[in-house]
């Protein structure tokens, strides 16, 4: 009984582990997981200490995040 209780334990401590990993990856960001500039610099917004480092292309340190990704179009709309 006390093997089958310890082997039980250890398969639910794996299973509280094992969830966490994807937790930590997720968080982890950088210019690839953004399509468009301004998703990336809204993020730096967030937290300008920049703990995912996406102010560091063309320029560190500028204040603008991932500056080789594409903006977004605009479209200008004139009043009638």
């Amino acid at each position: 009984m006390p093997r089958r209780a310890t082997i039980a334990g250890i398969a639910t401590a794996i299973a509280s582990i094992i969830p966490l990993g994807g937790i930590a990856q997720a968080q982890d960001l950088d210019c690839r997981n953004f399509t468009f500039q301004e998703d990336a610099q809204a993020v730096f917004g967030q937290d300008p200490s920049d703990p995912h480092r996406l102010d560091e292309d063309q320029g560190p340190d500028d204040g603008i995040a991932c500056e080789a990704l594409p903006r977004r179009a605009t479209t200008l709309t004139t009043p009638t």
